[in-house]
C-alpha cells in the first residue's frame, strides 16, 4: 500500500513518566484476542525510551495464536502463547522495507528482539504491559485506535499522491459498529450498509442510500465518488487519529477521528486565557473522563476529582 504523506496537525503528548510500569501478579488473564495497542515507551521501567518516528509501532492479537503489526516502518507477524500472565513470543517475521528517519531502524530492531524475548504481561489501568529480557525491561503500550471506536470524517480523496480536500461546507462520515455495519453521510444523502475487516483487509457490501438531490456545485459527484471509492476498497490501515482505507484502484479514503464524548478520557495540552496558552507544569498530568452513566472525573494534576 502507498503510504500518503500528511502533516499531523495536534499529536498528543505521551508522559511517560506517570505510565506506573510495575508488573504485579495478575488476578485474572485478561482475553486479548482482538486487542491493538500502541507503543508508548521501552526499556529500564525507570526511564522508558520513548517511541520515535511519525508511524505508530503497534501490537494487535490477532486470534488465539497469531500477532502482528507495525514496527515503525515495516509490517510484521509471529505467533505466540499464553499461560495465566506467562507470555512467549516465536521467531518474528517482517517485511523489509528501509526507512530513512534517525533511529527507526534501530528502534523497530530493538521491538522485533523484545518481542521475541517476552517473558510475561499485565494490564494495568488500561495499558498493556511486557516484561523482556533478562533485566526485567519493559514494553508499555496504550489502547490504539480501532474503527469502531467513534465516528471518522473524510478529509480528503488521494491517488497517486496528490490529495483532493473535500469540498469546503460538506462533511463525509462513517460510523462502523461491532455487529458489521457501516452508516454515515456521503455529503448529501445518508447511507449504510456491511463491512468486513479482518488483517488489515476491508470490503463493504450492500450499500445504500437515500435518494435527495444536493444543487450545492460538484457536491452529487463527490458523493457519487466517494459511494464508488467504498465499493472498491480492499484494506485499511488506522495511523493514530487517521484512517487510511485503499480502494484498490491506487486511490484512498483519508479520514481524521470525531470520537465520542461518553467512555472517553482526554489529556490537557494547554488552556487559553487573554488570548495566550498556557502548557499545564511539567510532569504533571490534567484529566477529564465521560462516563456512559453520566459521571465525569479525572485528576486535577495532584488530586482526583
Amino acid at each position: 500500500m502507498k503510504v500518503v504523506g500528511y502533516t499531523l496537525s495536534i499529536l498528543t503528548v505521551i508522559v511517560l513518566a506517570v505510565l506506573g510500569v510495575g508488573l504485579t501478579a495478575a488476578q485474572e488473564t485478561p482475553d486479548l484476542v482482538g486487542s491493538r495497542w500502541e507503543l508508548a515507551g521501552y526499556g529500564d521501567p525507570d526511564a522508558l525510551t520513548p517511541v520515535v518516528g511519525e508511524r505508530p509501532v503497534t501490537l494487535e492479537f490477532i486470534d488465539g495464536e497469531r500477532l502482528g503489526g507495525n514496527g515503525g516502518c515495516n509490517g510484521y507477524g509471529s505467533s505466540y502463547t499464553l499461560n495465566a500472565d506467562a507470555l512467549s513470543v516465536e521467531a518474528v517475521i517482517s517485511t523489509m522495507m528501509a526507512c530513512m528517519t534517525d533511529g527507526l531502524m534501530e528502534q523497530e530492531q530493538a521491538y522485533f528482539a523484545a518481542l521475541q524475548s517476552a517473558t510475561r504481561y499485565e494490564i494495568v489501568d488500561g495499558k498493556l504491559m511486557i516484561e523482556y529480557g533478562e533485566e526485567g525491561q519493559h514494553m508499555v503500550f496504550m489502547p490504539a485506535r480501532n474503527l469502531t471506536d467513534g465516528s471518522w470524517q473524510l478529509i480528503a480523496f488521494a491517488r497517486d499522491g496528490e490529495q483532493t480536500p473535500v469540498i469546503e461546507g460538506t462533511q463525509i462520515s462513517a460510523v462502523f459498529d461491532a455487529e458489521g455495519r457501516i452508516g454515515g453521510s456521503g455529503g448529501c444523502n445518508s447511507y449504510g450498509g456491511t463491512f468486513s475487516a479482518a488483517e488489515g483487509g476491508l470490503t463493504f457490501d450492500g450499500l445504500f442510500s437515500t435518494e435527495r438531490a444536493c444543487l450545492e456545485e460538484g457536491v452529487m459527484e463527490q458523493e457519487r465518488a466517494y459511494f464508488d471509492a467504498l465499493q472498491a476498497a480492499t484494506r485499511y490501515s488506522i495511523i493514530r487519529n487517521m484512517l487510511v482505507i485503499d480502494t484498490g484502484d491506487s486511490g484512498q479514503l483519508i479520514f481524521t477521528f470525531v470520537p465520542g464524548v461518553t467512555d472517553t478520557a482526554w489529556q490537557l495540552e494547554a488552556w487559553i486565557s487573554g488570548g495566550e496558552a498556557s502548557a499545564p507544569v511539567t510532569d504533571s498530568l490534567i484529566t477529564l473522563e465521560f462516563s456512559a452513566d453520566g459521571r465525569v472525573g479525572g485528576t486535577g494534576g495532584c488530586n482526583r476529582y
